[in-house]
């Protein structure tokens, strides 16, 4: 490529830039996904080019890109959701009542883990049953807590409370075997070992984001709530986010979850 010359680039036209995304189907076997964002660079390229008038044709207008099909994200079902807590219910974990706590959390008020880990006691009222969490672009919300996420936080509490004076970061809610704010990784950790515990191969995948779907799916088709409300529910910003929920078609969820709330998951 270093011998590609500015008139080399001038040469090229829009059935070139065609001619290399059916190449990359039929030779490399690259997906949507794959071509579009090496189709991308090749856009933001050309594009670079004709804004500083180094070559006159940007020949990369108006190809039609492939098209991306929507991913259904992974959720549990309702059954699956009660035998994951009942699992972490019943674990030999030291951290019983965290790692229970956290599940609770993810399953009940479909937070996000970069929002559970920053969890802050000062963000906590008993109560209003409320907590405060702090989204995406340093924003804040408010969620609510049914009896039973409360009563699984004053457990964990009571454990806290216990170990409090060995670690650093006193106001964290979450906190790790390495005396500090519980990260990422350990969360991530803690939910897919829990998963495990299922044993069922269908599980495969599943993970603390799948939580989130998990709480979202169960929260529409309990309440029947419209994108709005389920919009406002997980925080999102963009509706447009928020309508992947709507295309879920299951029916054992459909005919079990007409009896159940997503609080009366924990019983």
């Amino acid at each position: 490529i270093k011998d590609m010359t500015l008139d080399d680039m001038e040469l090229v036209i829009n059935s070139d830039i065609i001619k290399f995304i059916i190449f990359l189907n039929k030779q490399r076997n690259n997906g949507a996904r794959a071509m579009n964002r090496k189709l991308t660079s090749i856009s933001g390229l050309f594009k670079y080019l004709t804004e500083n008038e180094l070559i006159s044709y940007n020949p990369t207008l108006n190809i039609e890109r492939p098209k991306i099909e929507k991913r259904i994200p992974k959720y549990l079902s309702y059954d699956q959701s009660k035998t994951l807590l009942s699992k972490a219910a019943n674990s030999n974990s030291r951290f019983l009542n965290r790692n229970y706590l956290m599940i609770v959390l993810f399953l009940n008020d479909g937070i996000r883990l970069s929002e559970l880990i920053k969890i802050n006691i000062s963000d906590i009222s008993l109560e209003d049953k409320t907590i405060k969490i702090h989204t995406k672009g340093g924003n804040e919300k408010l969620i609510y807590i049914n009896d039973s996420t409360k009563e699984a936080l004053e457990n964990y509490l009571k454990e806290r409370t216990q170990i409090i004076d060995e670690f650093e970061d006193k106001d964290a809610l979450f906190l790790s075997q390495l005396k500090r704010r519980i990260s990422k990784r350990e969360v991530q950790y803690i939910v897919c070992n829990t998963i495990a515990m299922i044993e069922n191969k269908k599980l495969d995948g599943i993970h603390t984001h799948s939580l989130r779907h998990t709480s979202a799916t169960l929260y529409y088709k309990v309440n029947k709530a419209d994108v709005k409300t389920l919009q406002r529910f997980l925080g999102h910003r963009n509706v447009g986010t928020t309508e992947i929920y709507l295309h879920f078609d299951n029916k054992e969820l459909k005919e079990i979850m007409q009896k159940y709330s997503v609080s009366s998951l924990i019983e």
